[in-house]
């Protein structure tokens, strides 16, 4: 079938700025079928009876005759009535723009699927704002405006379009950011949500340091929401430096209402989270008197626990990352590894990968695919003399104890890896998630310093040191992450106080009683419940009815003999359900059976969105602790144990412009893309194969991608 038949509506070159319908019907069309432009929106029927033959519309099922003498003003009429038709007068009269319709082509055959179409008008201002958000949105220069290629390519779509100059985009795209941001302090204001916020220290390229200031909240919607606010220049790292720079952009955003503030475990810190606390305190803004403001970093304690872990190894570690560096350093070198694996019978796709030293997870990704390869690695050695001539200029190749090291270590990263990775996340709920984490890798580690690998045993009293170090003693935890617990509706408090005894329990070796724990966070519970209750204007105490009103009447004389005891029933009935209706909102959440732990799909947002008519105070307490984050930085930035560095371009801006670009673009993406930090190695060798092809095929060689070693 050729292009016109399978496609019969092509507005772009049939449709006129008058907003014709795309048909030009021959004058003489009389006796002639098959040569009108009509034809392509019908099909023909019973065609080889002249008398009765029909034409079916394409996009409703009306048939019209048509025999050898009516000729095709029928159809086109019909076409300038079909509601179904794009171009009908019908729809043009509602579209009043229809040389810029979008349209969906009308399936062939029978098919009642109708066109959709979208009325656009062209706006010069509107497509200034688009580009500025462009240029935000995907980290563009604002020189891009004026690169030829761009503009050549915006002339193509749109030739009346005036494009910007570079200080002009820029000028757009500061005033984006103050209306952004004017929209963004109207929701804080008129929303009275609580916020949590994380703090951050980055650096530019010219040696100036900006701290980041984001905010954390879940809306109305019970959806989790980040805003950075703030990301600008601070003279030094001291804590009141920070807890006065915190303090000055929260007034500048109307902000006084804060839960908690995640901050990295700097000694500073201390000092401006104290600071911190006096203030928003002075503001009526804080929950229990600010005692639980501070929330250390756990993607950090993590960090350095692992960093305890791996001081063993470090040599072995060498001598693997130099093996995979050699083997991924050509492409030719890397063929000789494939023949290697290929004859050792490795069936994998997996290729091995290369790490960055500062991130300790990209090592335990290097190290695993590394560990499918030993026998590749074993045979290279015996066949390709430069691998050891090589490796021997730095500590070595890898020796069978290094790979037993590894072997022994791989399954400890992993923990901590699966665990970095679930704790950094900030576009789901995580501080629900922390204490879990927390106490299985203390019972995972106490239960390895007993192993009979003296390897596991090392590392594994390492990590227990720096573990307990933060999470050793009660004391040091922040209650409210055992509370994020409680509020979770598959835990609550029963099982956060089982765990807490198995872990700082006198009969598990800790100092406290079952009762000294369940008092200390239920104290905190119920302190909290009374928090929140008079912040919403009511007691923390029930709601119900009193024992009183359900008293029988004793002076009711008219009572008949047959009618007391139904009455005496009644009574005593009631009686033994006051016990329950006399229960606070807090304790009959708690009362309630558990929700199914095992359920994969369970949504704990969507749970308290749901039941939060029935637990209205409850489940306040439950939107802000849900929303406090655990980490100050997102996953792609936790397993680092260097700084946050700005990159070239937004280290040559002014501050101020920074600032602007860096919190417009975090307010106007519509949608995080998940950022895998995992290098897709097999779709890079792919690419490189096809590319090889494509050079061969075209009879080129591509000196940069073909390397002779």
């Amino acid at each position: 079938m050729d292009e016109a038949s399978s496609n019969p509506i092509d507005v772009s070159t049939n449709a006129t700025s008058q907003g014709d319908p795309p048909l030009e019907v021959d004058e003489n069309e009389e006796g002639t079928f098959g040569t009108s432009a009509v034809w392509p929106h019908f099909t023909r029927l019973n065609w080889a009876d002249k008398e009765t033959r029909k034409a079916v519309c394409k996009y409703c099922p009306t048939k019209i005759k048509c025999a050898a003498t009516y000729g095709t003003s029928t159809l086109k009429r019909h076409l300038q009535r079909c509601k179904n038709y794009p171009y009908s007068l019908h729809n043009l009269k509602k579209s009043r723009t229809p040389s810029a319709l979008g349209t969906s082509t009308a399936a062939q055959g029978t098919s009642s699927t109708s066109p959709t179409f979208t009325p656009h008008t062209y706006d010069s201002v509107v497509s200034r704002m688009k580009l500025a958000r462009m240029i935000i949105i995907d980290e563009s220069p604002f020189r891009q405006v004026e690169r030829e290629g761009f503009r050549d390519f915006v002339h193509s779509l749109r030739p009346e379009f005036h494009i910007p100059s570079r200080i002009t985009i820029a000028k757009d795209c500061f005033k984006l950011f103050l209306a952004e941001k004017e929209k963004l302090k109207n929701y804080f204001k008129h929303s009275q949500i609580r916020v949590c916020l994380t703090t951050d220290i980055w650096a530019s390229r010219h040696h100036l340091d900006y701290m980041s200031l984001t905010a954390h909240f879940i809306d109305n919607e019970w959806k989790i929401q980040k805003r950075i606010i703030n990301f600008s220049p601070i003279p030094n790292h001291t804590g009141l430096t920070i807890g006065k720079t915190v303090e000055k952009h929260l007034l500048n955003w109307g902000i006084d209402r804060v839960l908690t503030v995640t901050v990295d475990n700097a000694s500073s810190n201390d000092v401006g989270m104290t600071y911190l606390k006096k203030r928003i305190n002075n503001w009526k803004g804080s929950v229990l008197k600010g005692i639980h403001l501070h929330m250390r970093c756990c993607a950090h304690i993590l960090n350095l626990t692992v960093k305890d872990g791996l001081k063993d190894v470090d040599d072995s570690i060498h001598r693997i990352r130099s093996a995979v560096r050699y083997v991924r350093s050509s492409n030719s070198r890397m063929q000789k590894f494939k023949t290697c694996a290929h004859e050792e019978k490795l069936e994998t796709k997996k290729l091995v990968c290369l790490d960055v030293e500062t991130r300790w997870n990209s090592t335990f990704l290097m190290l695993e695919s590394a560990l499918v390869f030993k026998r590749a690695f074993e045979r290279l050695e015996e066949e390709d003399p430069k691998y050891k001539v090589e490796l021997e200029k730095l500590k070595g190749t890898p020796n069978e104890l290094d790979w037993h090291y590894v072997e022994s270590l791989v399954p400890f990263l992993k923990i901590f890896y699966d665990a970095t990775m679930k704790i950094s996340g900030s576009l789901y709920v995580t501080s629900n998630d922390l204490f879990h984490v927390v106490y299985g890798i203390a019972c995972m580690l106490t239960k390895e310093t007993s192993s009979k690998i003296e390897s596991h045993k090392i590392m594994a009293r390492r990590m227990k040191a720096k573990h307990d170090k933060y999470w050793g003693t009660f004391d040091n935890i922040n209650l409210l992450l055992f509370i994020a617990v409680v509020l979770d509706p598959r835990y609550k408090l029963e099982y956060a106080c089982f765990v807490l005894d198995e872990v700082y329990g006198i009969e598990h070796g800790g100092i406290w009683t079952k009762n000294e724990l369940f008092e200390s966070v239920n104290g905190v519970l119920e302190d909290m419940f009374k928090d929140y209750s008079e912040m919403r204007g009511v007691t923390s105490g029930s709601s119900s009815r009193s024992a009183e009103s359900i008293a029988p009447n004793e002076n009711d004389e008219s009572e008949s003999v047959e009618d007391y005891l139904k009455k005496e029933f009644k009574r005593k009935r009631m009686e033994d359900r006051v016990g329950e209706t006399t229960l606070s909102e807090l304790e009959r959440y708690l009362k309630v059976n558990l929700e199914d732990d095992e359920d994969k799909t369970f949504d704990i947002l969507a749970w308290w969105k749901k039941h939060s008519g029935e637990y209205p105070i409850v489940s306040l307490m439950a939107r802000d602790v849900l929303a406090i984050p655990v980490s100050t930085v997102a996953y792609e930035s936790a397993f680092s144990t260097g700084g946050r560095v700005l990159d070239t371009f937004r280290s040559s801006l002014t501050p101020l412009v920074v600032e602007s670009l860096i919190c417009c673009q975090n307010w106007l993406r519509s949608s995080t893309l998940p950022i895998d930090l995992e290098e897709q190695f097999e779709e890079i060798e792919e690419l490189e194969q096809e590319l090889k092809e494509f050079c061969l095929d075209e009879g080129t060689i591509m000196s940069d991608l073909v390397d002779d070693d």
